[in-house]
């Protein structure tokens, strides 16, 4: 999840809303970045998500339903909304908890 998040956020990073609106593979990576995310957090456990109540579980997981109500209309209000605002927070929550990929390839050490 949290390298979803920072994936997420490199491609935030690089447009703004204009530009993303007028090129629809830009509009598209963010969308499935996102239901990929989704799918990651209903993959954890009862236990990880009774551990870390702060975070929301319920709403991560029914994002891929919001954004995706039918797969030819996307909201993609919604998708920049939840790439730039919450994904950023959801970063902050999971960070001191998940080590990120480059910390997993490092190993220990």
């Amino acid at each position: 999840m949290l390298d979803l998040c920072d994936r997420i956020a490199v491609r935030g990073s690089e447009l703004d809303r204009e530009t993303s609106e007028a090129d629809e593979d830009l509009r598209l990576t963010p969308t499935h970045l996102i239901q990929t995310l989704s799918e990651a957090a209903r993959k954890a456990s009862s236990s990880s998500q009774e551990r870390y109540p702060e975070i929301q579980w319920a709403e991560i997981t029914g994002m891929r339903s919001q954004i995706v109500r039918d797969y030819l209309d996307v909201d993609y209000d919604l998708v920049w909304d939840v790439a730039t605002t919450k994904v950023p927070a959801l970063r902050a929550l999971l960070e001191p908890i998940l080590p990120s990929a480059d910390q997993l390839s490092e190993g220990p050490g």
